[in-house]
C-alpha cells in the first residue's frame, strides 16, 4: 500500500487526511536497475538510436510494462563475461522493437515476454559466444515474439527457449536448436494448447526440441534432426504436432507420443511408390521405449 496526503475545504474548514492507494494498482512504466547502457531518459516510448545493453559489464535489469515501448538497434542482454542481464516485457500493448538481439552475448541473459506483450526483432541468438548462456520465455495467450529472419538457440554458448501456455514465436527465416558447427547446447520447449512455433524456412535440431501438451510447430521448409555426428539430437513429443514440408531424421530422432505431417520424408524406413500406393502414407515409430510417433506422408 502507498499513502498520499490530501486536503480539502469543507464549510470553510481545511481538512487534512490520508489517502490509501492499493499497491496492486497497475502502473505503466519502464524501469532499469544496475549496469545498463544507455540510461533511460523518461517517456512512454524510449527510442535508442544506437545499441542497448542490459547487464553491460555487471548485472542489470529492464522492465517494460503496461503499454510502454522501447525501440533500439542492436541489443544485448548479458553483454560482457560475468554480467547477468534480465528483461521483462509485460502487459497489453507493451512492446520492445530491436534489430539484432543477443540474449547472452558473453555473459548470461534472460528475457520474458508475458501477458500479451510483444517482442519484434530482426535476427536473434540465445547463448551466442563461448561460456555464455541465454534463456527466453514467451508465456501466455497473446504473448508474441515476431522475428523477421533467423533464431539460433545455442550457438557457441548455451541456449533455451520456452514457448508456453499459448505463447507464439514467429520466425521468418531459419530456426536452429543447437548450432551443429559450434560447441554450445540448445533446447526448446513448445508446450500447452495454443503454444506455437512458426518457422518460415528450415528447422534444424542438433539439440532437443520438445513439443508437448497440444503444442504446435510448423516449418515452411525442411526439418532436419541430427546434423553433426556427435549430437544426440531428437524431437520429443508428448501429445504435440509438427507440420513440415520435408523431414530428415533417423527413427531414433523421434521420441515420445505425437504426430508429424510432411510432404517428403527421408529416413531409415522403407517407402514404396507404385500404382497401389495410397495418396497418404503413414509410418509408425514405436520400437524404442516410450516411442509412439505417427508420420503422415502426403
Amino acid at each position: 500500500m502507498s499513502r498520499q496526503h490530501y486536503c480539502r475545504l469543507r464549510h470553510g474548514i481545511l481538512l487534512v487526511g490520508l489517502l490509501i492507494i492499493p499497491s496492486n494498482v497497475a502502473r505503466a512504466e519502464i524501469v532499469l536497475t544496475g549496469d545498463n547502457d544507455p540510461t533511460y531518459t523518461g517517456g512512454t516510448t524510449w527510442t535508442i538510436n544506437g545499441e542497448l545493453s542490459i547487464g553491460n559489464t555487471a548485472d542489470g535489469t529492464m522492465t517494460v510494462d503496461n503499454t510502454y515501448k522501447v525501440t533500439s538497434k542492436n541489443s544485448f542482454i548479458g553483454r560482457e563475461a560475468g554480467a547477468t542481464g534480465d528483461v521483462l516485457v509485460s502487459g497489453v500493448n507493451s512492446q520492445w522493437t530491436t534489430s539484432f538481439l543477443d540474449v547472452g552475448l558473453w555473459g548470461d541473459g534472460s528475457l520474458r515476454i508475458e501477458d500479451m506483450a510483444v517482442l519484434d526483432s530482426l535476427d536473434s541468438t540465445i547463448g551466442h559466444l563461448q561460456d555464455s548462456s541465454g534463456t527466453v520465455w514467451v508465456n501466455g495467450a497473446g504473448a508474441t515474439w515476431i522475428n523477421m529472419h533467423g533464431i539460433t538457440v545455442g550457438d557457441r554458448g548455451d541456449g533455451a527457449l520456452y514457448i508456453e501456455a499459448g505463447g507464439v514465436v514467429d520466425a521468418g527465416g531459419d530456426v536452429i536448436v543447437q548450432h551443429p558447427l559450434y560447441s554450445g547446447t540448445g533446447e526448446a520447449w513448445v508446450r500447452g494448447a495454443g503454444s506455437t512455433l512458426t518457422v518460415g524456412d528450415r528447422l534444424t535440431i542438433d539439440g532437443r526440441l520438445h513439443i508437448e501438451n497440444g503444442g504446435y510447430v510448423q516449418a515452411g521448409g525442411s526439418t532436419t534432426v541430427g546434423v553433426s555426428d556427435t549430437a544426440s539430437a531428437a524431437i520429443t513429443f508428448d501429445q504435440g504436432t509438427l507440420d513440415t514440408d520435408s523431414l530428415y531424421t533417423a527413427s531414433d530422432g523421434l521420441m515420445g507420443v505425437g504426430v508429424i505431417n510432411t510432404n517428403h520424408f527421408f529416413g531409415d524406413v522403407d517407402q514404396v511408390y507404385n500404382a497401389a500406393t495410397p495418396a497418404v502414407q503413414q509410418f509408425h515409430f514405436d520400437t524404442l521405449p516410450g516411442q509412439d510417433v505417427t508420420v503422415n506422408l502426403t
